[in-house]
């Protein structure tokens, strides 16, 4: 085919274009080779080589590719302390590059910048960073898009080449990026519209004992996930004796931030911003790394020649005060934070399972102020197993330089349970815990308190509560109320895991086996707190109980304990805490006492029915000089029968335990006796007591006072050991020597002296000085 002149023509014009862009392609590469190298050697300050195996420009597609590029620290990187770093890059390439820009003004402009495969190593050393210098930009350097693909970054010790730091496939295009100018708020030398970035994985060393690892990681200016979030110690078998006390591990399956910004104010202050934090089934353990016999310590007996209870020595404990930095020492701003499924094991003592955690608005001011506006924690099942440790106190005292404040916590629906570490079953259980606290405050001075928070009000409230005092007693409660100052417990039973018998079987000494039932249980306006020894104060101006049904059963077959037995004012002056309880009330209950023997038929019974008792100024002794006199009154039915009246003063600051003890009893049928009398003593009285009085004054010695009767027809039945047969000859003779009659009057006697058996109770004690009166009265 011949083709026409003018075909030819424009062939032949390109031809000639191809070649001559060829030519210069070809010529302009040449001159590219040549002098670049000479270029980067002129103007490489820096401590680092840059090499490069091949050098490539387009001037068609405006694209600069550099291949096979190496840095390598200069000679002049020797000190030992000197961080530097070394690495290869597969190519760069600079896409719409100004070439002629370039060389003649230094200024780079270009659409895209994409740097393939990069690996870098970083040998970190210990030299100190400085404050950067002032960024002076000289020249411009205008890029549209910055691409990173299958970069690997590694960060090395320097001493010994240990690995610190690992990025994997880290991947990025960022936009807009302009060097004109720094961007102060952002502590950057450049400014720039937009950023992507991503890596499949991270390795970080946190300490030496322990590891971070991240999965997949996406990041943008607005946001942050990260996949696979772990802590884990490096070994979990490790031994050695630089190992620190307790081994973290943490998993995350994904973690996300949305929202996010961040920069400095004032070009120093550094802020944070995130609008939402997310994580889901999140799983922490703490493990303690101690040996185990220091973690399962026995009570250490006194050592050879030095007495158990010797002195404690007058040397004061100066308390060492440590100062607590700054939580969070920069400026933070998150909207709301989500903890979704958080299980916890603490040390192998806190335990908890599935629990959802939510913040909302928390502000940090940099050195001045945290503060939250609500904490919820939705259905925490929360189990705490305690060690049989007996730590040291501590003479060292934190304190807090930051000031937190928590305007609102709230728990939602929880259950806390005590776990018996021997034995495998819980010791306590409460069900349906929910709270409220208000206004919660941390700061330098509540954080050298034994309860280092201050709060408001508090509302709490729960569901069933059982407590196994794994010995005798199982006690349980259908609910516990608290809404401020106020508590209220309901349905309260403390009843013995066993039978009587068995019971009696497992003491060493006679001993009271209690059965205690409260329709409801109350503390008004009650307050508690610390002294400066860290010793608890607590006062409340009501105890109320009502409705209480209580059994006292006592089984005199074993042993009877010899020691000496402290009056009810010793007690309170011995108990060692702070404790003032303005009043106690005991209203519409029912008290029963039954005592036994091996020649008892069955228990003697004493009941008091509609008990009803007030006791005012019930203080313990600790710190005080001066309290006010103790006072109980009761008002109940003696065996269900006749009206009792009894007053009982004394105060707990009388080293000698002196006491006020008055009564009276009227119109009491004396064969109402027989449920004590008959089972127990063997023998019955009848007739008619118009009136018992006593008042009786004494200390922990003796006592005397007055005991007046009026009676008619009195008269005593003894029985045999059956209880049912009567000794008929015993019973005539006894009655020959008992006065049948007062005839109308009040007969009133001053007994003699009674001495207190110090190995008995004070209720022993009342007893003989009733038993001298009765004895001065009918016979």
């Amino acid at each position: 085919m011949k083709l026409s002149k003018r075909v030819k023509t424009l062939l032949i014009i390109g031809l000639i274009i191809i070649g001559l862009y060829q030519g210069g392609k070809y010529t302009l590469n040449r001159f590219i080779y040549k002098h670049l190298p000479e270029l980067i050697a002129e103007k490489n300050d820096t401590p680092y080589n840059f090499t490069y195996e091949d050098i490539e420009y387009s001037p068609a597609l405006r694209r600069l590719t550099v291949s096979g590029i190496t840095v390598t620290p200069k000679d002049t990187i020797t000190h030992k302390n000197t961080t530097y770093i070394k690495g290869h890059l597969d190519n760069i390439v600079i896409q719409g590059v100004a070439i002629k820009e370039l060389f003649k003004t230094k200024n780079l402009k270009a659409n895209k910048i994409k740097l393939n495969t990069l690996d870098i190593v970083v040998i970190q050393g210990d030299t100190v960073v400085e404050q950067p210098k002032e960024v002076n930009i000289t020249n411009i350097i205008d890029i549209n898009t910055i691409a990173v693909n299958n970069a690997h970054i590694v960060i090395k010790n320097r001493a010994n080449h240990t690995r610190l730091n690992e990025v994997y496939n880290f991947n990025a295009d960022i936009t807009g990026v302009h060097f004109a100018q720094e961007v102060k708020e952002k502590g950057l030398p450049f400014s720039y519209e937009g950023y992507m970035m991503s890596c499949d994985s991270v390795y970080n060393k946190l300490n030496d004992w322990h590891k971070l690892t991240l999965g997949k990681v996406i990041i943008n200016p607005t946001s942050l996930e990260v996949n696979q979030v772990s802590v884990e110690p490096f070994s979990k078998t490790v031994n050695s004796n630089n190992l620190e006390k307790n081994l973290l591990s943490v998993n995350i399956p994904k973690v996300s931030l949305t929202g996010t910004d961040w920069g400095y104010r004032d070009e120093k202050h550094f802020y944070l911003q995130i609008g939402k934090i997310e994580t889901d089934s999140t799983a922490i353990t703490i493990k303690n790394n101690k040996l185990k016999e220091d973690i399962t310590v026995a009570e250490q007996q006194p050592k050879k020649g030095k007495k158990k209870n010797a002195k404690k020595s007058n040397t004061p404990i100066v308390k060492v005060v440590d100062t607590i930095p700054s939580l969070v020492p920069f400026d933070l701003q998150i909207g709301d934070i989500k903890i979704n499924k958080l299980s916890l094991d603490a040390l192998d003592t806190w335990k908890t399972e599935k629990m959802n955690i939510s913040i909302s608005k928390i502000v940090n001011k940099a050195g001045e102020q945290l503060e939250i506006n609500k904490l919820f924690i939705d259905s925490p099942t929360i189990t705490l197993t305690p060690n049989q440790v007996k730590k040291k106190p501590s003479n060292k005292t934190k304190l807090l330089m930051d000031r937190i404040k928590l305007d609102t916590l709230l728990v939602n629906k929880g259950a806390f349970a005590i776990h018996q570490r021997k034995g495998d079953k819980h010791t306590l259980n409460i069900a349906d815990v929910n709270a409220t606290i208000l206004n919660i405050e941390i700061n330098d001075k509540t954080s050298l308190n034994k309860i280092p928070f201050s709060y408001d009000k508090t509302k709490f409230t729960t569901g069933a509560i059982k407590y196994d005092t794994q010995k005798y007693y199982d006690i349980t409660a259908d609910n516990l109320s608290i809404d401020n100052k106020d508590l209220k417990l309901t349905n309260f039973v403390m009843k013995p895991k066993y039978s009587r018998k068995k019971t009696v079987s497992m003491f060493r000494y006679a001993d009271d086996i209690f059965t205690l039932n409260a329709k409801e249980i109350t503390l008004k306006d009650y307050k508690w707190d610390f002294d400066k020894a860290g010793v608890l104060l607590f006062k409340t101006e009501l105890l109320n109980i009502n409705q209480l049904d209580a059994n006292i059963f006592r089984d005199k077959s074993p042993t009877f304990n010899m020691s000496i037995k402290p009056m009810f004012s010793k007690k309170l002056r011995d108990i060692p805490f702070g404790l003032q309880v303005n009043t106690v009330a005991i209203k519409n209950s029912k008290l029963v006492y039954e005592e036994t023997d091996k020649n008892a038929v069955a228990p003697g019974k004493i009941m008091f029915h509609n008990f009803n008792a007030t006791i005012k100024n019930v203080y313990s002794g600790y710190g005080q000089t001066k309290v006010p006199t103790t006072s109980i009154a009761v008002n109940a039915r003696f065996m269900n029968a006749a009206p009792l009246r009894v007053d009982w003063t004394f105060n707990i600051l009388n080293r000698s335990d002196q006491f006020n003890i008055q009564g009276k009893i009227t119109n009491f049928p004396a064969n109402s006796m027989q449920p004590f009398l008959q089972p127990y003593i063997k023998a019955s009285t009848q007739g008619s007591i118009s009136l018992v009085t006593f008042n009786f004054s004494g200390n922990n010695r003796s006592a005397t006072g007055t005991y007046g009767m009026k009676y008619e027809d009195l008269r005593v039945t003894i029985y045999k050991k059956d209880g049912e047969k009567k000794k008929k000859f015993l019973s005539a003779v006894g009655n020959m020597f008992i006065r049948k009659s007062t005839k109308d009057e009040v007969k009133t006697v001053n007994i003699k002296t009674v001495d207190r058996i110090q190995e008995k109770s004070f209720f022993n004690y009342l007893w003989l000085c009733i038993m001298q009166g009765l004895k001065q009265t009918v016979l």
